[in-house]
């Protein structure tokens, strides 16, 4: 979600329907996703060019005010959030 937009896309087979088979995410973009039919697995990546160093480069949203800005997706944003177990290996992250 960059500025005040919102969108969705859907990355899927269905190419003659809109799905994509990857996204480009430009910088300082909000980003998610979820599975919305279909089995309950997918296997799916993250990447970042060489040089994003996390701890300085990626922030984590604070699901309040990220619904609070954008409330034509804060449902999905609060079912996708209540969906997730975090667990963050020992060492990583924030401290």
């Amino acid at each position: 979600m960059r500025g005040e937009a919102c969108r969705e896309v859907i990355v899927g087979p269905d190419l003659r329907n809109g799905h994509r088979v990857q996204l480009l995410i430009p910088g300082n973009t909000f980003h998610t996703a979820r599975l919305i039919r279909g089995p309950r697995w997918f296997l799916g990546a993250s990447t970042e060019w060489p040089g994003v160093v996390p701890a300085q480069d990626v922030e984590i949203g604070k699901l309040d005010e990220i619904a609070a800005k954008y409330p034509p997706v804060a449902g999905d944003l609060r079912a996708i959030a209540a969906s997730v177990q975090q667990v963050v290996p020992a060492g990583v992250g924030p401290r």
